[in-house]
């Protein structure tokens, strides 16, 4: 099981206290920048990582940041974000019914061991490009604020690819419908060249 990196949520907000902080021209202080929800969709972004072993759709006007191993990627627009993860694994990968089970089972552990508030909303075996994978949809707690995140742990080329969607549970199943799931049918997977 992968230690989990922290979600980008708190660097976030910590970007946002800091520049509410930090003295702007004079002695005034700089306001805190709004961080609205995505409106309606603007367009395509095609991203392609062949370091990472990935490509996919982002919707236009979105910020797209590079990560630190295990992160990869991080795609965001206000409170909502994706983060893409590639965890490298030397240990056969879950293929059947049996092991995806077994490692969806082990996923929701890990998550309510590291936040009491973890709730699934909905776990299945699912493919993602092809390739076997589990998706769980669950509210949790992130920089004490109550998100709902859709997670996608794809096994594939030696790794676990994780897709980790998360917005504000108000907003959530219009932004999931509108990018998160769209992003997600997008995504294809191939052996990374770094």
């Amino acid at each position: 099981m992968p230690a989990r990196r922290r979600r980008p949520l708190p660097l976030l907000l910590a970007a946002l206290a800091l520049a509410a902080a930090a003295p702007g021209c004079g002695n005034e202080r700089a306001p805190v920048p709004e961080t609205p929800l995505p409106g309606v969709r603007l367009g395509d972004n095609p991203l392609d990582d062949p370091k990472a072993g990935y490509s996919l759709i982002a919707p236009a006007g979105w910020t797209v940041t590079s990560g630190q191993p295990p992160e990869v990627t991080t795609i965001a627009s206000g409170a909502a974000i994706v983060s893409l993860l590639r965890y490298p694994r030397t240990e056969t990968l879950p293929r059947t019914k049996a092991e995806l089970d077994r490692a969806m089972a082990d996923l929701i552990a890990a998550a309510k061991a590291r936040d009491p508030s973890f709730t699934v909303i909905r776990s299945a075996r699912t493919r993602v490009d092809g390739k076997p994978a589990v998706e769980i949809r669950a509210t949790e707690t992130i920089a004490g604020v109550p998100r709902t995140v859709r997670s996608a742990h794809v096994y594939a080329h030696g790794a676990e690819f994780v897709v980790d969607m998360y917005a504000p549970n108000d907003d959530f199943r219009r932004i999931d419908a509108l990018y998160f799931r769209p992003l997600l049918r997008s995504l294809e997977l191939r052996a990374p060249t770094a």
